[in-house]
């Protein structure tokens, strides 16, 4: 593990958290696998979202980390999209493709970054009818 891929998992699940997506956790696999350090896995609620927050993430880390992803599986499908930025993977999955494949229980023995949520995130302002605007 090195900062600056631990850092790169941070901007990831903050760029994901910019483009509402839900249940943002950041796994450290370093230690259980060796072609990666983290996995980010997060949840989008339509097609379109998922595309969003895919889009956004790579857009965010472009401009701000000027890395561009090694790999991009699923677009087409729009259920499942995995970032590939070599010391971090980005799984950006709709909710019955992230209950089905249950990743955080596969990857059970990885510890979790703990990373604040945005405040803004808990702003009921931002809510209307539980869907962020």
């Amino acid at each position: 593990m090195t900062e600056e891929s631990k850092k790169l998992a941070e901007a990831i699940a903050y760029a994901a958290w910019e483009k509402l997506a839900d249940n943002v956790t950041v796994m450290f696999v370093g230690d259980l696998v060796g072609y990666t350090d983290y996995f980010v896995v997060c949840t989008g609620r339509t097609d379109r979202h998922v595309n969003a927050i895919a889009d956004g993430i790579s857009d965010t880390i472009r401009i701000n980390q000027r890395a561009k992803p090694f790999g991009t599986e699923g677009r087409s499908s729009g259920r499942w999209i995995c970032l590939d930025y070599v010391d971090v993977v980005v799984h950006v999955m709709s909710e019955p493709v992230r209950e089905f494949y249950q990743l955080e229980k596969l990857w059970g023995d990885a510890p979790r970054l703990s990373l604040p949520v945005p405040e803004w995130m808990n702003d009921p302002a931002r809510q209307v009818s539980g869907v962020f605007r």
